[in-house]
């Protein structure tokens, strides 16, 4: 009886104080709050400016050279980046992932130097010169924040590329022109209230290439090689609605040679690109 008694004033205590201890324990953030400061740190237009390092080179198909390289280039391009971005609800449905979208376009004009050769048949002469370049990249991204938190997240996404470049040699302009495919991750780190860190890495494939140079009566379709690109930058917010940031990004790609069987053939050729920049970016 006196058992009985004493579990029936113990059990009584416990309920009295489990309303106290439920309002102490916090509830864990749903998806919708976890995405909610991310809407707003993504939901951005922004411009940069800084260099883009171009490194160009082609390699010898008849291996005539003693490097095997019959053409490069190298030099420092200034370059402008217009960027934008927007994170939200997937279809409108709060219950459902977060979808990231970004748009970027980034714009170079300058002078490299040329290291080469002038071809008469396979008579090879050495030539130094400057070449002119003009190089349009556009981007268009798409990712699902798959693991996220409160100060940190997780991108993978996929990415559709386009770039032309237009060299203008010494005798002649050439036109290269090409589509690329990526999948890639980036992390976005808030480190401190006011600091905003990311980093990325992407790879893919380019599937559609070309290179003409009209004054030669050259135009064809080259071959289908690999990319990569890597990134980092950091954001520091000046007021709610405006951050600077500074980026830097390394990337290379590659083109096949183009078919045999004419005149002329396009070379094997390998692009390294280094970039850094300084923007300011206005979060809506």
């Amino acid at each position: 009886m006196r058992v009985a008694k004493r579990f029936c004033r113990l059990s009584g205590i416990a309920v009295a104080l489990l309303p106290a201890y439920a309002q102490s324990v916090e509830p864990a953030p749903s998806p919708t709050e976890s995405a909610q400061p991310w809407r707003h740190q993504n939901r951005s237009i922004g411009i940069a400016v800084g260099t883009l390092q171009q490194r160009y080179s082609e390699s010898d198909p008849l291996a005539r050279t003693s490097d095997g390289i019959l053409d490069a280039e190298q030099g420092n391009l200034p370059a402008v980046t217009l960027t934008g971005r927007w994170q939200g609800p997937l279809a409108g449905r709060p219950e459902l992932p977060d979808l990231h979208l970004q748009a970027q376009y980034r714009y170079a004009q300058g002078d490299t130097g040329y290291s080469g050769f002038l071809q008469s048949g396979n008579v090879l002469t050495p030539l130094r010169a400057t070449s002119g370049n003009q190089i349009h990249d556009l981007r268009l991204r798409a990712a699902v924040p798959l693991i996220q938190g409160p100060s940190w997240q997780w991108l993978p996404f996929v990415e559709y590329r386009h770039h032309q470049w237009l060299r203008e040699l010494a005798q002649y302009q050439e036109r290269f022109d090409d589509d690329a495919a990526l999948l890639g991750l980036a992390a976005q780190w808030r480190a401190a209230p006011r600091w905003m860190l990311e980093a990325e890495m992407a790879a893919g494939r380019v599937f559609r290439a070309h290179m003409s140079a009209p004054a030669l009566a050259f135009d064809a379709d080259l071959g289908k090689r690999d990319l990569w690109r890597a990134s980092l930058s950091a954001g520091y917010d000046l007021a709610a609605h405006w951050r600077v940031k500074a980026a830097a990004e390394f990337a290379q790609s590659r083109y096949g040679s183009s078919a045999a069987g004419g005149p002329m053939i396009e070379p094997a050729s390998k692009t390294r690109q280094s970039a850094l920049n300084l923007g300011i970016e206005y979060l809506y």
